[in-house]
């Protein structure tokens, strides 16, 4: 009985200690304690995105050098032929690459936009902020948050 009497006050302290802690009003410097740590798990974030973009250019950039190489080669052998029916084929395969090429390079500018940003230009009047340019005013915002608890 005692056993009994002893658990369902366990199971009470328990209950009213949760009740507490979910209807409590949360200090200024519990929130951004709180708001530092989602902060500094949005620089994770953002370190691993600029991280996979790098990989990302990188997987482009080889298969831009191998088109490059392989427009090189295609112009030797236009060069070299003789059939006009080959040489054709050649010429065609040729344009297929040099589109697959101007795409490639395309794609690799994307990502460096995406990564590094821009300035305000002609093509882009309101400049583009890049994932650095965030990861660098995240940083900053940390360093104001953790300067601000402290004073807190």
């Amino acid at each position: 009985m005692e056993i009994i009497i002893t658990l369902l006050a366990i199971i009470a302290g328990s209950e009213l200690i949760r009740f507490y802690l979910t209807h409590k009003q949360p200090s200024r410097k519990a929130h951004f304690k709180a708001k530092l740590k989602g902060t500094k798990r949005m620089v994770w974030d953002l370190e691993f995105k600029i991280f996979k973009l790098l990989e990302m250019k990188e997987d482009l950039r080889k298969e831009f050098d191998f088109m490059n190489s392989k427009i090189d080669t295609l112009n030797k052998k236009i060069e070299a032929e003789k059939d006009k029916e080959v040489k054709a084929n050649l010429k065609d395969q040729l344009e297929l690459a040099q589109i697959d090429a101007n795409n490639l390079e395309g794609q690799m500018q994307g990502i460096d936009l995406q990564v590094y940003g821009t300035k305000k230009s002609e093509q882009y009047p309101e400049g583009v902020m890049g994932t650095t340019e965030e990861l660098e005013n995240l940083e900053a915002f940390i360093g104001l948050i953790e300067d601000y608890v402290k004073k807190g």
